[in-house]
C-alpha cells in the first residue's frame, strides 16, 4: 500500500461500527461575503472558516463531507484549516463554495443558500 498513511486507522482503531465516535450533521449556511481559498502552509485562507465549536463536537474532527446546496446550485469542498497526514485535525474546517454548473469557485453573497455538513470527531 505504497503511499498510505496508516496511522490514524491505527490510532483510531478503523475499520469501526458506525456511531463508535461522536458524529454532528450541522446545516450550515453560506457566508455573506465569500472569497476564494487561497492555499497556504500550514492554514488555508479564504473560504468560509468554520471553528470545531460549530459542530457542536468536544474534541478533534477525523473527517468531514458535505451535501450540495439546499437548492443544487452549489457544491462545496470540506479542508481541514490544518491538515497533517494521519493525525485527527486540531483547527477548524474550511468550505470552498463551488458552481455546480460551472465547476468555478463562487463569490460574493451565498448567505441565502445552506449546505449540510457531516462531521465525524474523536474519541
Amino acid at each position: 500500500m505504497a503511499g498510505i498513511t496508516q496511522v490514524l486507522s491505527q490510532s483510531e482503531n478503523f475499520p469501526k461500527v458506525p456511531g463508535d465516535q461522536p458524529w454532528s450533521v450541522v446545516d450550515v449556511a453560506g457566508p455573506s461575503s465569500y472569497t476564494a481559498i487561497t492555499p497556504a502552509d500550514p492554514i488555508v485562507t479564504g473560504g468560509q472558516q468554520l471553528a470545531q465549536s460549530v459542530f457542536g463536537l468536544n474534541t478533534n474532527i477525523v473527517f468531514a463531507c458535505s451535501m450540495g446546496s439546499d437548492n443544487g446550485q452549489y457544491t462545496v469542498n470540506v479542508y481541514h484549516e490544518t491538515f497533517v497526514p494521519g493525525q485527527p485535525t486540531t483547527g477548524g474546517l474550511v468550505l470552498q463554495w463551488i458552481v455546480a454548473a460551472t465547476g468555478a469557485e463562487a463569490s460574493g453573497n451565498l448567505s441565502a443558500r445552506t449546505v449540510r455538513l457531516l462531521v465525524i470527531g474523536r474519541n
